[in-house]
């Protein structure tokens, strides 16, 4: 029954959304791609493998009701401003 839930939720993604997101990636990666050609480094690789991952986590994510993040929204806001921080450290 739950199965039959998240594919609810999984095909009222919105298509334009998605199209965006495609296009984005393919945008980066050929850019990634045109300036990393003669490197030896695989940046172009790696761009795949976290494009994937994040793909699986936007998914889990989003299938989460937002309605229980609310309870931790105060301590994941203050957790990403000290990530954010940490930046200029």
């Amino acid at each position: 029954m739950q199965n039959n839930t998240y594919l609810k939720k999984i095909s009222k993604f919105s298509v334009f959304f998605i199209v965006n997101i495609l296009l984005l990636f393919v945008i980066s990666l050929s850019t990634i791609y045109s300036a990393t050609v003669t490197k030896s480094e695989p940046f172009f690789i790696k761009e795949i493998i976290w494009f994937v991952i994040s793909v699986f986590v936007f998914v889990g994510v989003s299938l989460v009701d937002y309605r229980k993040y609310y309870k931790y929204s105060t301590a994941i806001y203050i957790f990403n401003i000290f990530l954010f921080l940490l930046l200029f450290q």
